[in-house]
This record gives C-alpha cells, structure tokens and sequence, in this order.
C-alpha cells in the first residue's frame, strides 16, 4: 500500500504539471468536433472521419498498444481494444492482483465525458488560439495521467479488501455501501491530498 501511495503522489505531480500545461491554451473546440479539422489522408488511403482529438487519440494509442503498454494491469486505452494492433513485444507475466470479470474493469468512458464537459471547460478560456496540435497533445497525455491515476484506485480497494476480508463480507450481505464506502475511503487522507494539491498548484 506505501508503495501505491508514492505512485499516487508521483501522479499527482503529471495530472498538476497537465492542467498547468493545457491551461495555456483556449478550448479549443474545433478539435473535438466530427469534421472539425480536416485530416488530409489519415487512416491510409481514406480521409479520417472523426474529430482531430480523436484522431490524434486513436494514432497515439496504437502505438503505445504496439509496445505493450496495456499489457500492463495499471494502464488502459481510451480506444477499444478492438482497433489496437497486437503487442510487438513479448508478453510479460504480470500477478494477478485483482479479479475482475471479462477483463479489465476501464472507466475510461466515464474519464472522458467529465474531461471534455468539466475539466476543458472550466480549465481554459473560451474560444480558439489555433494551436490545435499543441492542445490536443496535452489533452492526451493529461488523459491518460487521470486515467492511471483513478485506475489505481481498484488496486487501493483491493489491498484494503484483503487486510479485512470479514469486515467486507458482512458489509456486503448488509448491503451497506455507506459502510464500504467509510472502509476504502478516509476523510483525512483525503483532505491532506486536497491541501497538498493546493500547495503544489501555487508553487
């Protein structure tokens, strides 16, 4: 568990540095938009049809796919693993630290709803600066900082599940969430994470 602690401040320092970064620039939102940019022969012989952050999402994704990134239980795309080349390298032997059906659990979805209809707005300034490729750059890896970053909570409740194996089973046959919730979250913890956050945006 201390060792996923230091993972998470680490994080915190990537996802702070990526608002900062993103935060230069306008909305921008030509990017997210279907035929928005247009996108001179990408995807082969056939124009691309999605938004340019999409594009840039998808190509950026498949490369990392390539080198065997999300072979890794802590990383996961934000593109569908159907449209993701096959690793290039070897194929490591990760434990198996959590169980999950069918796969990964990847709130990826959720991640990118609240990125594109929260966070981008209420980060920058209304409007457009053109520099298209410089935002979406950060979008992506600003993006897949959050997403390891709250990923990692299933490992935190795993661990916590573990150390109190009891304590869980009789919150699930009561059905209380509210108790399972209080087990896996601290009110403290969580406000020194907030008041170190803070420190961190000013510095």
């Amino acid at each position: 568990l201390d060792k996923l602690r230091r993972e998470l401040v680490r994080l915190e320092d990537t996802i702070i540095f990526g608002l900062i970064e993103r935060s230069q620039f306008k909305q921008n939102l030509t990017s997210y938009k279907k035929g928005g940019i247009r996108i001179e022969g990408a995807g082969g012989a056939t124009q691309f049809e999605g938004s340019y952050f999409s594009y840039y999402l998808t190509e950026n994704e498949k490369v990392h796919a390539a080198m065997r990134r999300y072979t890794s239980p802590d990383e996961h795309p934000f593109t569908p693993y159907k449209y993701l080349p096959k690793p290039m390298l070897p194929k490591l032997s990760w434990p198996k630290a959590l169980r999950e059906p069918n796969g990964k659990w990847n709130f990826n979805d959720k991640i990118l709803d609240f990125y594109m209809n929260k966070v981008l707005t209420t980060l920058c300034k209304e409007g457009e600066d053109q520099h298209f490729g410089s935002s979406v750059t950060c979008d992506v890896a600003l993006l897949q900082a959050l997403s390891k970053r709250i990923n990692y909570g299933k490992f935190v409740a795993e661990i916590k599940y573990r150390n109190n194996r009891q304590l869980v089973k009789r919150l699930l046959e009561a059905k209380d969430i509210k108790g399972i919730r209080s087990m896996i979250t601290k009110p403290v913890v969580e406000g020194k994470i907030l008041q170190r956050v803070k420190l961190k945006a000013v510095a």
